[in-house]
């Protein structure tokens, strides 16, 4: 069975994960994270459906305690909507946004003599900005 993420599903996933890491532990991290991936062989490989939703073919599952995984199950397909965290207010959920932008998760690693000194990790929302020129050494002047 095809299975896609939305792209609010994506930003509640990085999200949820820098949560985790700036709170809690990796352990924690990858729990989710192995959670996550259960849910979605489960999915996958099963014909199981989780508990209805007020929207039509629209199904929640917990991935935690704290976080809800929604999802679309039509046409044999699976579409996943969101990861929403419980504790946030109910009032702003919505399981469709228009003009989401996609925040771009990195990772960042120093290594001296072998060594890794730093490890940091979080999201960054790109920029909308537009290239006006670029000059290279091997521009002809």
């Amino acid at each position: 069975m095809k299975i896609s993420w939305s792209k609010i599903a994506k930003i509640d996933y990085w999200n949820n994960i820098e949560y985790l890491e700036r709170e809690w532990t990796l352990n924690e991290v990858y729990n989710f994270m192995d959670k996550v991936d259960e849910l979605i062989d489960l999915l996958a490989k099963s014909n199981v459906s989780f508990k209805s939703t007020s929207y039509k073919n629209i199904y929640q599952v917990p991935v935690l305690k704290q976080i809800t995984l929604y999802y679309k199950y039509e046409n044999d397909q699976i579409e996943l909507l969101r990861f929403w965290n419980n504790y946030q207010d109910i009032g702003k959920f919505t399981l469709y946004k228009k003009n989401w932008q996609l925040p771009v998760f990195f990772m960042l690693f120093v290594f001296y003599n072998n060594e890794c000194l730093v490890i940091t990790s979080g999201l960054a929302t790109p920029i909308k900005s537009k290239i006006v020129g670029a000059i290279s050494p091997r521009t002809p002047s």
